[in-house]
């Protein structure tokens, strides 16, 4: 198949649908959002990592669910190591991270940590890293110099605390995220109207009216923005929904759902065998089999890529129907069934 796409995007791969945490602001599944136990096949995924370093995609992140509940994940990132990734990514939220230490060296971590005092918000906290284990983590991943980036959610529960995570990460050296609350129905609904943090109280209490340094897009200049800040050399991401710029390529313009949370980034390669340039499915895709033929399976991860194009970027001032008091209602989950 003749290959038309003219970006290089980021690819998602979402191994599995598992979490040992339920944290209120993530619905099942995590980022696959899926409902159901799925896991990707582990031939089917080691296939798809080899294609898309032929198609000379750079760019993986492995997420899930929680990545590091799969057995085959150390077998997995060894695969990427070998096969010569540029850029590797793992989000996890650490807590069986020391089972894959040996394979971290060409990874970036990305590492959930809502709270560094063994109460994080909107998680079961009897199973959340301690303050000793974030602190034994975080010293490992900083001697052995560790890419590492703290991904941090922002609520009602945890905004007292975050001028100590940016104390924390200065101290080794880490980068860190600021996500907001997301009014989908998929959310548990109240919580994020109890716990919602707007940007104007998260620029006051954290940011004291400091200029960001630039604003950030995905490869392509797609997607939601984020504006990075620096404060006392750490360096810190900010993506909040109210108000950011975004643009979208022309299947989000037809979407009735837009404007969403994400837009298109890249590939997403989700665990129930599913491809798809839209995180929450809504937009053609192909269905991977295990039984497929290597040049089948290349031929329709192609086809998916072939439907972004730089030509059909759409710039959005702003995102006026995306706030904080009406909750979007999400497409269904994709099944096979």
């Amino acid at each position: 198949m003749e290959i038309k796409y003219n970006i290089i995007p980021h690819a998602f791969i979402f191994v599995t649908t598992q979490c040992n945490l339920k944290c209120k602001y993530c619905q099942p599944g995590g980022e696959n959002y899926l409902k159901g136990n799925y896991t990707l096949n582990q031939q089917l995924t080691f296939n798809i990592s080899k294609i898309l370093k032929e198609l000379n995609i750079s760019r993986i992140r492995l997420s899930g669910g929680e990545p590091t509940t799969v057995i085959w994940l150390g077998e997995l990132m060894k695969h990427l190591n070998l096969l010569g990734f540029s850029k590797l990514r793992i989000s996890t939220n650490g807590y069986f991270l020391h089972k894959y230490i040996s394979q971290l060296s060409n990874f970036r971590v990305h590492l959930s940590i809502d709270s560094l005092f063994n109460q994080k918000p909107s998680i079961n906290t009897d199973k959340c890293l301690s303050y000793s284990q974030i602190h034994e983590l975080s010293n490992f991943l900083h001697s052995n110099k560790i890419d590492t980036r703290i991904n941090t959610v922002v609520t009602k529960e945890n905004i007292g605390e975050i001028k100590s995570i940016v104390e924390f990460c200065r101290m080794y050296n880490f980068g860190l995220k600021l996500l907001g609350l997301e009014y989908w129905n998929v959310f548990d609904k109240s919580y994020v109207q109890k716990n919602y943090v707007d940007w104007d109280e998260l620029s006051h209490t954290v940011f004291n009216g400091l200029k960001p340094i630039r604003e950030m897009k995905a490869p392509g200049n797609i997607g939601i923005g984020m504006a990075e800040y620096v404060i006392a050399g750490t360096e810190i991401r900010v993506r909040f929904y109210d108000g950011w710029g975004a643009k979208y390529v022309k299947q989000c313009l037809e979407c009735k759902y837009f404007p969403c949370s994400s837009g298109i980034y890249g590939l997403n390669i989700f665990a129930d065998n599913f491809v798809s340039l839209c995180r929450f499915r809504n937009i053609a895709g192909e269905w991977l089999d295990e039984s497929d033929d290597y040049m089948v399976l290349k031929e329709k991860i192609i086809s998916v890529l072939n439907s972004l194009q730089v030509s059909n970027l759409i710039s959005q001032n702003k995102i006026s129907t995306y706030g904080k008091s009406k909750f979007i209602s999400a497409p269904k989950s994709v099944n096979r069934n």
